[in-house]
């Protein structure tokens, strides 16, 4: 199982398209199962599908993620039963990529096919904006 895959269900449950096609061209390219990407449904591993409930409660809740939730992955059947550490590891990632889901939407919307020269001046626009935002330019940005 690779870390990749929790990466986009991740970003899925923030709508994040820019690291959504991110980490599915990421996937395809460590060999992940192509059905996977179609959804969830399509993953025939229940550690997984399990894995989706923390997904959803520390996407948009995560005050509520509490022993309950951790004790049924840990303490599960033997084809749902998450390692402490497993289980520590893929939170770790889900966590870090709802963070930085809310990174690339505070920034504004990436697009991976646009060339470097083009984001280059996207930024330089949303850096030169003074923290009100009201659109007076705050000095210029060296790179």
């Amino acid at each position: 199982m690779h870390c990749v895959e929790f990466w986009g269900w991740a970003a899925t449950r923030h709508r994040c398209s820019f690291l959504v096609d991110l980490h599915e061209r990421e996937f395809e390219r460590y060999g992940g199962d192509p059905k996977w990407l179609r959804g969830l449904k399509y993953v025939d591993d229940p550690k997984l599908q399990f894995l989706d409930n923390i997904n959803v409660i520390l996407a948009h809740q995560p005050w509520l993620c509490n022993g309950e939730y951790i004790t049924g992955l840990v303490q599960g059947d033997a084809q749902s039963h998450w390692s402490v550490h497993d289980l520590a590891q893929a939170v770790v990632i889900l966590t870090h990529t709802h963070a930085l889901c809310s990174f690339v939407h505070g920034v504004g919307a990436v697009n991976p096919s646009q060339s470097p020269e083009s984001h280059r001046s996207e930024c330089s626009d949303w850096a030169q904006r003074n923290k009100e935002n009201t659109g007076s330019q705050t000095g210029e940005v060296r790179y």
